[in-house]
């Protein structure tokens, strides 16, 4: 928080003191002067009593003495722009300092060109469109499925401080519209389902990629730009800056990962039913992954480049079925467990109550 911020929350001449790189609280309060060794303890027994985490503390964080001459009147360390804890003297009252509110509210809007810019466009921030993919990334790309004049909708906590809003709590219900289809996320015990209690959850994620486009799609003949020649193109290619970061479409074990070929930087993927993927053309592999890791869908495997064959950074994706190759973009895959019976009742009321929030 802004030290101008900060005093006029306190509205009293103050001594201002931040904390320095790999220093405690109990180092910084030893730089304060007038602080005796009884009001240092008293100020840390009072950090202490609000809850103030000593483990936690960040380089930057800052604290306000107020004092009246030599009298220290109360201690102020401010964590973040939600978390201030005050020590008030000669009493030693101590207490967290409540800025906080929590709204509900509803953002829309339409596409003009990708979610992310959209989103931006309307006075949120990216953080909102980055969870808003995430919640339907099994059942749209948002980058080739989305057109001009598609519209969204998200029911979503706001988190103000001093009626400003600071961040985003939870993400009650999404809806995506257009000429895609009409989707919808509906949060129901920390799952997303929707709107008859299917899980959006799936083995595979709709794209390794959340923000790219397609260059070259799926063929069984395709003039090759390097080589020169009329040959298969088994995959998709994504085209997306250096250093994309690219993710694991579903659980499994990593079987390859270095360079092979044409492919150049390579990460081979097996997953259970007889799938396997392949991500080529990679500027690098994250460190860790090696054959024999497991990996969770959604995984950060590795990051677009264009090593091997390539004329360009992309992305070379590709899935093969009992060593198969199909066709990604017609990939599909089971969700995983609907909403129970014995809670549907429950799920079709509380569905209910928000869609009226946002289809007034």
């Amino acid at each position: 928080m802004k030290r101008l911020e900060l005093e006029k929350i306190i509205k009293t001449d103050t001594t201002f003191y931040v904390l320095k790189r790999g220093e405690t609280i109990a180092s910084l309060l030893s730089r304060i002067p007038f602080l005796t060794p009884e009001l240092r303890k008293n100020v840390l027994d009072g950090l202490s009593l609000c809850g103030l985490d000593f483990n936690a503390l960040k380089e930057g964080e800052s604290c306000f003495l107020c004092r009246k001459g030599e009298i220290l009147l109360s201690f102020t360390y401010c964590q973040n722009e939600e978390r201030i804890f005050q020590i008030f003297f000669p009493q030693g009252v101590a207490m967290p300092y409540q800025r906080k509110e929590v709204k509900t509210e509803r953002v829309k809007g339409k596409i003009a060109s990708s979610l992310y810019e959209s989103i931006l466009r309307i006075g949120e921030k990216g953080e909102l469109a980055v969870r808003f993919a995430e919640i339907l990334e099994w059942d749209i790309d948002f980058w080739s499925d989305v057109q001009t004049e598609d519209s969204f909708q998200i029911l979503v906590e706001k988190i103000y401080v001093d009626s400003k809003p600071v961040r985003y709590g939870k993400i009650y219900l999404v809806n995506y519209s257009g000429k895609i289809g009409n989707f919808y996320g509906i949060n129901f015990n920390g799952n997303y389902y929707d709107r008859e209690g299917k899980s959006l959850r799936r083995a595979f994620l709709k794209s390794p990629l959340r923000y790219s486009y397609i260059s070259s799609y799926f063929s069984r003949a395709r003039f090759h730009p390097i080589l020169r020649v009329i040959r298969p193109h088994r995959g998709v290619d994504y085209v997306a800056p250096t250093g994309t970061p690219v993710s694991a479409l579903g659980a499994g074990t990593v079987t390859f990962a270095g360079w092979r070929g044409g492919y150049g930087k390579l990460v081979v993927i097996r997953h259970p039913n007889g799938y396997v993927t392949k991500y080529g053309h990679l500027s690098r592999i994250r460190k860790g992954i090696y054959p024999g890791k497991n990996v969770r869908q959604g995984e950060l495997i590795g990051y677009v480049g264009a090593t091997g064959l390539a004329t360009g950074p992309h992305l070379h994706f590709e899935v093969l079925k009992d060593n198969s190759w199909v066709n990604p973009l017609k990939l599909s895959s089971p969700p995983q467990e609907p909403v129970p019976p014995e809670s549907m009742a429950h799920f079709i009321a509380f569905r209910d109550s928000l869609l009226k929030l946002v289809e007034r």
